[in-house]
């Protein structure tokens, strides 16, 4: 999570903010959110008190990270209409008491994180609950001060008193945030309708998109003069991608396409993170929305943000014009942090083993317990195993599927082989995939004659599965 890491002056800053543009915020009750073990500050704060608050968005949504936020449903008059459309979330939302009963909070999860709640001014609510679909599950929780909750990419939750079923929903600011997984487990694309210039007698339009995605590749499609794939354009300056070698690559691929309009694509020559997209009518029909999609080719990649904007009508500037948003977060549900306490530790490790070699008892077999993750593993006190071998075998037992690292488990199960290839990585430091020197050779070391293909697959997926996450 990298809003942690921004500079205290940042946050003194926008405390300056809250009460310039929120006075008489006297709470009733409030509670700081935590990120992953955080103790210099919180990443959000929500409750009620004796007037509304909803000051600007949190400071780290300048610099494009799309974590864990706060949805803005209603909008804030004090603060410009073009402040509002580009941050679209709040880092506080305190509403008003007398309106309890229907107070409700939404939280979006850009990246798997655990969550504190932590009460610092009066008590939360009785009743005070947090709702959520998970694979096509309703989930309910209650939200008690000093609990930790895991958050996993691509899920919206709500917040309120008494939530039940009928307050499930999506982020409002972002209808299309997510990209998930069809029945057969592929990644799907995220895809928005653009506002369509409302102009006639036009021959071309020129739009920018600009893009965010941290430090992952982009990359547009080419195609011949027949219409044929060719390969993939790299915002990098690197040569084209061959179609066979896409799926290698981590890398988002973004497209427009436009009934009517033949499409040309090119990054900006001053800024790698804008796309340029020509568009020139053709003789073609118009009988087709204008569409923006962005394609992931892995799950571990980071979320992408693009503004989409018209700049030039037949070649000639224009003012400006937003024709949509996009919002892209791939859902995942895996993590190396099986405990929830935001790092993979020499624990993680030993829980896997643990439960393989039990032969990977499900959660029906109710005489296996935490204890049973217990041997091999080291804690402060008993109350903290505790605690961590039951989150830990919650985890494992509902995410069974996403353990098989290397694909090979009969049933889908992990095996020996993939508690090994977890026990190597974590003890060579889980190597990023920027150390060309850590191959899957180094996986191997005390597998069953593990295949090289299956290491192959293990340490990609693992390599997914520890982004964000502290190695200790």
């Amino acid at each position: 999570m990298k809003r942690q890491q921004t500079s205290g002056i940042w946050r003194v800053m926008w405390v300056v903010l809250i009460l310039a543009i929120a006075p008489g915020s006297l709470h009733a009750w409030q509670v700081d959110v935590f990120v992953n073990g955080c103790t210099e500050g919180p990443t959000m704060s929500f409750g009620e008190g004796t007037a509304a608050m909803e000051p600007m968005p949190p400071f780290s949504g300048m610099f494009g990270v799309v974590d864990v936020y706060l949805a803005n449903p209603a909008g804030n008059p004090a603060v410009p209409a073009d402040i509002q459309a580009y941050y679209n979330r709040l880092q506080v939302d305190i509403k008003a008491s007398a309106t309890r009963v229907d107070n409700r909070w939404v939280l979006v999860a850009g990246s798997n994180a655990r969550l504190t709640w932590t009460a610092v001014d009066g008590a939360i609510p009785a009743n005070f609950i947090i709702a959520w679909t998970e694979k096509g599950e309703n989930k309910v929780e209650a939200v008690v001060a000093g609990a930790t909750f895991s958050v996993k990419a691509g899920i919206t939750y709500t917040l309120g008193v008494g939530v039940g079923t009928a307050d499930f929903q999506t982020d409002p600011n972002n209808p299309t945030q997510m990209v998930g997984k069809d029945d057969d487990g592929n990644l799907e694309p995220a895809v928005i309708t653009l506002n369509m210039p409302s102009l006639a007698a036009v021959t071309s339009y020129t739009i920018s998109i600009n893009l965010n995605a941290g430090t992952t590749l982009l990359a547009f499609p080419v195609y011949d003069g027949a219409g044929l794939l060719t390969g993939y354009r790299p915002n990098n300056s690197g040569a084209d991608i061959l179609p066979a070698d896409i799926s290698a690559a981590a890398a988002w691929i973004v497209e427009v396409v436009a009934p009517g309009y033949d499409v040309a694509l090119a990054w900006d020559g001053t800024d790698p993170n804008v796309l340029i997209a020509t568009l020139t009518k053709n003789n073609t029909r118009a009988d087709g929305d204008w569409l923006l999609s962005a394609q992931p080719t892995k799950t571990g990649l980071a979320p992408l943000s693009a503004n989409t904007t018209l700049t030039e009508i037949d070649g000639t500037p224009t003012a400006e014009e937003l024709l949509g948003n996009l919002i892209a977060i791939i859902q995942q549900f895996g993590t190396l942090d099986f405990d929830g306490d935001g790092k993979i530790t020499a624990n993680d490790v030993m829980f896997l083993y643990n439960f393989v070699v039990d032969g990977c008892q499900p959660a029906t077999a109710t005489w296996y317990t935490y204890e049973n993750l217990l041997p091999f593993t080291s804690f402060a006190d008993a109350t903290a195993a505790v605690t961590a071998a039951t989150a830990a075998l919650t985890f494992i037992q509902e995410n069974i599927e996403v353990l098989d690292y290397d694909g090979a488990g009969a049933d889908g199960y992990p095996d020996s082989n993939d508690a090994m290839f977890l026990y190597n990585f974590y003890m060579d430091g889980c190597q990023p995939g920027s150390a060309a020197w850590y191959t899957s050779e180094n996986l191997l070391p005390f597998t069953e004659q593990a295949q090289q293909v299956d290491a192959d697959t293990a340490l990609q997926t693992l390599r997914e599965l520890v982004d964000g996450l502290i190695v200790e």
